[in-house]
């Protein structure tokens, strides 16, 4: 029994977890990558920032790939990539989490 309540426990946090998440969670409409830049102090160092020419209102100072993060050069090459060609993209990030690097929360992480 005691298992039991263990394995429920741990659904319902993975399930209010992921709830949570979700709500913090959007995308932008289609949009162009207008600059790329990295920013570099001792609270933040390595983040790359990224502006759109038509954030979504939540994400309105731009976008950030956190220094560290799993998949950053991925990211960051598809970004590029995105801004050189001048093509529209769609960017999903997450709101509710202010960027380190500043005390607004219009930064949205990727």
């Amino acid at each position: 029994m005691n298992k039991f309540f263990n394995y429920l426990i741990l659904i319902l946090c993975t399930f209010t977890i992921s709830i949570t998440y979700a709500a913090e969670y959007e995308k932008s409409s289609r949009t162009k990558i207008i600059w790329v830049g990295a920013y570099h102090s001792s609270s933040a160092s390595g983040d790359v920032l990224i502006r759109a020419d038509k954030p979504s209102a939540s994400c309105s100072s731009g976008y950030l790939l956190l220094e560290g993060t799993a998949g950053l050069n991925s990211s960051l090459s598809i970004a590029m990539s995105a801004f050189h060609s001048n093509s529209n993209v769609e960017i999903h990030a997450y709101t509710g989490k202010p960027w380190r690097g500043s005390s607004s929360s219009k930064w949205c992480i990727i």
